[in-house]
């Protein structure tokens, strides 16, 4: 059985995902108090479609973390404090509606200003 979405908001939490079904399509984990998103963070969940990470404080993506969520279509980083690209993102063939909003990546110009990532 596959589980549609999850939502875990304002819960004053970290990154904490154990116990969620691997089964998940949608993931929000909007509006908590992320601060860093790493390499086993998302394993589980092959078949991610939606991720929401807005609103937190997030201001590290290791490396190959969303390499783990190949079906990803949407992911959501709005108002954040990230101060780059998260790398890797170009290899989720389908991404689709990400968008980073204009001028929250400073010194990355039109790279950071086009929707890309959410």
């Amino acid at each position: 059985m596959q589980f549609r979405e999850e939502k875990v908001n304002r819960s004053e939490l970290g990154l904490e995902t154990e116990g969620l079904p691997s089964t998940l399509l949608e993931l929000h984990l909007d509006y908590n108090k992320i601060s860093t998103v790493e390499l086993e963070d998302f394993k589980r969940y092959k078949e991610l479609q939606r991720l929401g990470l807005g609103n937190n404080r997030i201001t590290d993506i290791e490396n190959g973390s969303f390499a783990n969520i190949p079906r990803v279509r949407e992911i959501h980083l709005e108002n954040n404090k990230l101060k780059k690209i998260p790398s890797g993102l170009q290899e989720l063939k389908y991404l689709q509606d990400d968008a980073l909003l204009p001028g929250q990546l400073q010194g990355h110009g039109e790279a950071a200003t086009k929707r890309r990532y959410w």
